[in-house]
């Protein structure tokens, strides 16, 4: 049994939807082998690790952004990632090959191609990647989040399935204690330093009374020391961590969210239904985050805050207009949940069966 190989997921955002897709294909039959090939960062090691799923790793690079004698040694370098992406193949010999955007995924899905190994890819953003958009017109089939992105790709391959969310998200008991209004504060799996630094002044400068308010926050490992001290005899309960393995169970009990607005976070957050404050980060390659958050905004499930405006006081202000009104973060809750798409494993799942053999799929 050839079995399959998901490429790329060098960040959180990459990786949990494959996951989320290979965890529906064990329910479906534990026998299918299933290898991840990435670039070896520590987030992929120790997730996979966890979860039991061989990581094979290339040597590879992004070329957005580099020019010169930097982009000619990129170049060079994702040229060696597709030799050892053929080496990879040559030796797992996979029936099918599903690239989860981001540079690691390039050279991988160049060498299904050449091989003549059928190429699903997974787009999560409303604007595609450079990888994504550039293997578009070799793959059998882009699965993408929203309707948005289907002009990105050519007609015919292009099909809205939404972005796989892993098994908690999809049966949340809804967590909310009504006696308070809990805040749950993310930068992503690794933090993200201006929100770091922001968020603890700007619940020192809320008029509510704290007590009333309960703070959840994931700071990552390098800032985390330094926003424990931030929120010390701040008048309210405050956890912080560095990593939160039980994310769903976390956004189940918040009423708002305040984060990023990388894709995979908010397709967790849509299937369980909470308003947010995104705070898109302003070097994603072509801006993807922000037009992320766009989206939301106009649908009414988010409230839109750029770094360049990321103050104390203008957080502040949002967040004492929204935990002051219950109603208002109910109705931005229902809006978000509007934007989920609970059967995306499964979705995605029935198109790359098309392209397994029969005895690989029971």
């Amino acid at each position: 049994m050839a079995g399959l190989v998901f490429a790329g997921g060098g960040t959180g955002g990459h990786l949990f939807p494959g996951l989320a897709m290979a965890e529906g294909f064990r329910k479906r039959t534990e026998e299918i082998p299933i290898t991840f090939i990435g670039t070896g960062r520590e987030l992929e090691e120790r997730v996979l690790n966890e979860l039991g799923y061989p990581l094979e790793t290339i040597s590879t690079t992004g070329l957005t952004n580099k020019r010169g004698f930097r982009k000619a040694g990129a170049f060079l370098k994702v040229i060696q990632g597709v030799f050892e992406s053929v080496f990879l193949l040559l030796r797992l010999r996979p029936s099918l090959v599903i690239g989860l955007g981001g540079y690691s995924s390039g050279p991988v899905g160049l060498a299904a191609y050449v091989m003549r190994i059928p190429l699903i890819l997974q787009e999560q953003n409303v604007r595609p990647g450079l990888t994504n958009r550039w293997l578009g017109r070799f793959a059998r089939a882009v699965l993408v989040s929203y309707d948005e992105s289907l002009d990105y790709f050519p007609e015919g391959p292009a099909k809205v399935t939404g972005n796989p969310v892993r098994t908690p998200f999809l049966h949340c008991m809804d967590r909310r204690d009504p006696s308070v209004t809990h805040i749950l504060i993310t930068g992503g799996s690794q933090g993200a330093h201006a929100i770091n630094t922001t968020a603890p002044e700007a619940i020192k400068m809320m008029h509510p009374d704290r007590k009333t308010v309960r703070i959840t926050h994931q700071a990552g490992q390098q800032d985390l020391d330094s926003v424990r001290r931030a929120y010390e005899n701040i008048g309210c309960e405050v956890r912080v961590e560095a990593f939160i393995w039980d994310m769903a169970e976390a956004v189940s009990s918040a009423d708002l969210v305040v984060g990023r607005a990388g894709a995979t976070s908010l397709a967790e957050i849509a299937q369980v239904g909470r308003g947010a404050i995104l705070v898109p980060y302003p070097y994603a390659s072509h801006n993807h985050q922000e037009e992320n958050a766009r989206v939301w905004e106009k649908r009414g499930a988010a409230r839109v805050l750029l770094e360049s405006e990321l103050t104390p006081e203008t957080l502040a202000s949002m967040l004492d207009e929204l935990v002051g009104d219950r109603s208002r973060l109910l109705e931005m809750a229902e809006n978000a949940q509007g934007l989920s798409r609970p059967n995306a494993v499964e979705d995605a799942i029935a198109v790359c069966l098309e392209y397994l053999p029969d005895d690989e799929t029971h």
